[in-house]
């Protein structure tokens, strides 16, 4: 009988209390406490009719059972009990919402109804994983405790871990994938930081091994509690005064022009925009965290880092208030309440300190940026793409400005990205320092900001349509080339981003295009073309002379090189320069910095484009003969500053162009490099140094190909002359000084030597039949091409410099 009593006691969930002198095994699955009965509940929100909720809901569920002992009546490991198998369906049915329980009711065991909502809820485990990664993504701090939002951090993580977790495994990448996702939380904790803890993101990103997720939340708390006392500190010299502070001017409205101004404040030019309350935002009070200082006698020649530190001082709060005003004029935003299912980016205050000349103060310059890297393609931005003009472009139109003795004009277009029209539909928070209590609406933006991806973008097509309702033809060789031509006058338009370069016949039309341009746009006309993109433009009856002598004396600077003595030439002959040659330099960054603005200084600097082409080479393993290099080509620069092109007024509209090789002339792939120069006239306007992206078997392979990459920007220049009005009826002379590269153009029976070499290559032919092209010989002494294959002595060097339209106006007389 006992035995009967114990085989029942553990073969169903029966009570135990009325059952005496027997074994009871309370590790079973079929142990009831006395506490357990039908009506508990184990979860605080319901399972929704939708399932919206159900990945947190079935965790939960689980873990409630499973500390009660009874998950196997759920996932199927225990089959249907003789007797008593309704409790744990009490249970589930007990946690589900209203509309789910009437269902759940008619099911006759647990597992059944677990099933079926697992049949239901989980179909759409890919769009609950996006939606969380998107979450993790998206998810900021936003001024909030570190804790919060570590909270928040921590939920999402939990989920998606759930949904996806990591294979049991005994070979090792189980541990290896529990350390990815641990560093895969570290970077997501650290992107969503905000601003003021890029310490905190530099502090830890430099630890190697990075450290885990506890260490990274220690640090960014401790940065927090170090924040706050300093918030809560009062410095000494900032001491309140009765004369400059009251309550009213900690939290006031936006100051108009009559508020009274601190005391000992400088003088300060008065800003061009006509100071007024804005419209919208004219209700909302300029918040002052209740910590902050009154306005310092600190130095007002310095652009402050942070809105906490500008709004210490009126002349930045009366700059913020008229960048609102402006915007606000301009139709940039309307407020609304933010729709259902959308997200509004956030925006920062920019500043910076306007300077005239002799060093005072101009103007106090406030920009407000949209957070344009928390958007997201496809739902607040789509394409992103501008073009600009090539410098190429820009060559050519002052080269033949220069000949044609054309007017130069240079105009700079005021707020460029705030024309652009929003095609898609972005919403922005409210700038920051403008509040009102109890405030939810948001700014539905109209026109673009600053700082968005897609503004440069709608502001080129805003631009484009402007000049061609008006009768401007868009150039297909350069789309931010513009030309008119009508009743003999012709305009050539040049944009890049924001500046503007205006050229043509008739000073007339040139007048009204700069009056129409200002009505759309709100132009600056700088007048005659000086300076451009950094580059001095000077002209003179000789022609244009182009040179970036600021920009190089910037960088010697910069280097502490203002007193080296000079060098010449900018690299030594028969140099050996490899990846394994020397030591290492200690400081990486600082090669990397100078030979990154090297570069930009080949736009008129034709002389150096070899040099800065081989030691653009050795970036990412800097030694120091590459840095000695690099020193030497500083010291060459310091010889000539001031030296440029001179794109002459005497020279003829026909191009004729140089190419040369240096067959495997780099020592570790044994790649070969494309150099080639094109003339219009005598004014060079085109040159090129770059590596070749395979291993050609000879010289005359790698000439020919040469020849084609310098025949298709002989075609596409032709094309760029013709929307410029430049006819070029000769075919352009194409000087190469390998004859077995010139017999391979002119004969196709080379197939040993052809027979390889793709098919695009031989469009060289094909232009040449056409008779655009005319492939000259040359001897290698008249090559001009040569100065960018090798390293020359002084003599050879400055011979080859002396026939590139090389200039120096600053060089003494």
């Amino acid at each position: 009988m006992e035995d009967e009593s114990a085989s029942y006691v553990h073969g169903g969930l029966a009570p135990v209390a009325n059952v005496q002198n027997i074994a009871i095994d309370t590790k079973s699955l079929f142990y009831l406490h006395p506490s357990d009965h039908p009506g508990l509940i184990f979860v605080t929100q319901p399972l929704s009719e939708n399932g919206e909720n159900y990945f947190t809901w079935r965790r939960n569920m689980l873990t409630a059972l499973q500390s009660k002992n009874k998950a196997g009546f759920v996932d199927g490991l225990i089959a249907k009990p003789d007797v008593h198998y309704g409790v744990v369906k009490s249970w589930i049915v007990n946690s589900l919402s209203r509309e789910l329980q009437t269902g759940a009711a008619h099911a006759d065991i647990a597992s059944e109804i677990w099933c079926n909502f697992d049949e239901r809820f989980t179909q759409g485990i890919a769009f609950r994983v996006y939606d969380l990664k998107r979450s993790i993504a998206l998810l900021q701090q936003e001024k909030s405790a570190i804790s919060t939002y570590y909270g928040k951090l921590k939920g999402v993580w939990n989920e998606l871990h759930n949904l996806r977790p990591i294979p049991v495994c005994t070979c090792g990448a189980e541990k290896k994938m529990q350390e990815m996702r641990e560093e895969e939380k570290v970077f997501d904790f650290l992107m969503g930081l905000d601003d003021t803890y890029k310490t905190v993101q530099s502090q830890i990103l430099s630890i190697d091994p990075l450290p885990g997720l506890g260490r990274a939340y220690a640090v960014a708390a401790q940065e927090e509690k170090q924040q706050v006392v300093a918030a809560a500190r009062i410095p000494l010299d900032q001491a309140p005064r009765s004369a400059e502070l009251s309550p009213s001017t900690i939290q006031s409205p936006i100051r108009t022009e009559q508020s009274a101004l601190p005391v000992n404040e400088p003088p300060v030019m008065p800003s061009k925009r006509t100071r007024q309350v804005s419209k919208n935002l004219s209700g909302y009070n300029y918040t002052f965290p209740p910590s902050l200082a009154p306005p310092s006698s600190t130095s007002h020649s310095s652009s402050p880092s942070a809105n906490s530190m500008a709004v210490k001082h009126a002349h930045w709060r009366d700059a913020m208030a008229n960048e609102i005003s402006a915007l606000e004029a301009n139709n940039t935003w309307t407020l609304m309440p933010l729709p259902s299912g959308k997200r509004a980016i956030d925006s920062k205050w920019v500043y910076k300190v306007k300077f005239h000349p002799d060093g005072t103060v101009e103007r106090y310059k406030v920009r407000l940026m949209a957070k344009g890297y928390t958007q997201i393609e496809g739902l607040d931005f789509h394409e992103t793409f501008a073009p600009i003009a090539k410098l190429v472009t820009v060559r050519c139109l002052l080269a033949i400005a220069s000949i044609k003795k054309w007017e130069l004009h240079q105009l700079d277009v005021n707020n460029a990205f705030l024309h652009g029209d929003l095609k898609e539909e972005v919403y922005k928070k409210i700038p920051q320092g403008f509040s009102k209590q109890g405030e939810n609406r948001v700014c539905r933006l109209q026109k673009s900001l600053y700082g968005l991806r897609q503004a440069s973008r709608n502001w080129y097509h805003k631009f484009t349509q402007s000049l061609l309702v008006v009768g401007f033809i868009q150039s297909q060789s350069d789309h931010s080339l513009f030309t008119y031509a009508r009743k003999g006058s012709f305009l050539a338009v040049l944009i890049y981003v924001d500046d503007v370069i205006v050229t043509g016949t008739d000073s007339a039309k040139i007048s009204w295009l700069k009056h129409y341009l200002d009505t759309k746009f709100h132009i600056k006309d700088l007048g005659k073309l000086k300076y451009f993109l950094g580059i001095e433009v000077a002209r003179s009856s000789d022609g244009i002379v182009l040179s970036q002598r600021k920009y190089v004396l910037d960088i010697l600077t910069e280097c502490g090189l203002t007193g080296c003595k000079p060098s010449s030439p900018p690299m030594a002959e028969q140099h050996q320069l490899d990846l394994n040659s020397g030591e290492l330099c200690d400081d990486p960054g600082q090669y990397r910095c100078l030979i990154g603005r090297l570069p930009y200084l080949t736009i008129t600097r034709p002389d150096i484009s070899y040099v800065v082409h081989i030691l653009s080479q050795f970036m990412h393993k800097p030694r120091r003969p590459y840095y000695d290099a690099a020193i030497r080509v500083l010291r060459y620069l310091k010889n000539s500053p001031g030296q440029g092109i001179l794109l002459s007024v005497n020279s003829s509209l026909s191009l004729r162009a140089y190419c040369d090789a240096d067959w495997a002339g780099c020592p570790t792939t044994r790649k070969s490099t494309t150099r080639y120069i094109v003339f219009l006239g005598s004014s060079p306007i085109s040159w090129r140094s770059k590596k070749q992206s395979i291993v050609s078997r000879s010289t005359a392979e790698v000439e020919y190909r040469v020849m084609a990459t310098t025949a298709s920007e002989i075609i596409w220049l032709l094309r760029l002359l013709s929307d410029l009005g430049v006819s070029h009826q000769n075919p352009v002379s194409l000087f190469c000084d390998n004859q077995a590269a010139l017999h391979i153009v002119a004969n196709p029976l080379f197939h040993e030597r052809t027979k390889h070499i793709e098919i695009d290559c031989h469009f060289v032919r094909h232009h040449t039949q056409s008779k655009a092209l005319l492939p000259r010989p040359i001897s290698s002494q008249y090559q001009l091409a040569d100065i960018f294959t090798k390293a020359f002595g002084q003599e050879r060097f400055h011979i080859l410099l002396g026939k590139l339209g090389i200039s120096n106006i600053h060089a003494p007389t």
